[in-house]
């Protein structure tokens, strides 16, 4: 249907329209899950007709930007419980070869150390034993 008066503008949407777009909520500032300030958080489709979000699977709230029951934040996602298991023991698995790690190599500076301390050792000895024969030796030449 072409509107009554193209000039004044007339007759142009509003009732004509039969569907007036919406925008939808955007993620929160303060939000642990999804992006800030983009339309469902960016967890999910705007439904522009109602302007409302069709939350991704996981993600639920009026912007996508909160956890759904059984699933939990993690790094800015939000994670079922078989993923949030995996994720630990991943993190678990890391911080046990960090352990490995520092232990080599405290265990090293621990050899080190040792090496250092008994040719230290071995030196004042040397030069103990030296400085006695010299003294010695000097005491002979005096007599």
């Amino acid at each position: 249907m072409l509107p009554a008066d193209q000039s004044s503008g007339e007759g142009l949407c509003a009732a004509d329209c039969p569907a007036v777009l919406t925008s939808c909520p955007v993620g929160d500032a303060n939000a642990l899950v999804g992006e800030k300030f983009e339309s469902c958080s960016g967890n999910g489709g705007c439904a522009l007709s109602s302007g409302k979000c069709n939350c991704d699977e996981g993600y639920s709230g009026d912007n996508c930007g909160v956890c759904a029951e059984g699933y939990t934040a993690a790094n800015g996602l939000c994670h079922g419980a078989e993923q949030v298991d995996v994720l630990n023991a991943k993190s678990s698995g890391s911080s046990d070869t960090t352990s490995i790690v520092l232990g080599v190599v405290f265990g090293i500076i621990a050899l080190i150390v040792l090496a250092l301390l008994v040719y230290w050792l071995l030196v004042l000895r040397k030069r103990r034993d030296a400085s006695r024969e010299e003294g010695l030796a000097f005491s002979s030449q005096a007599q």
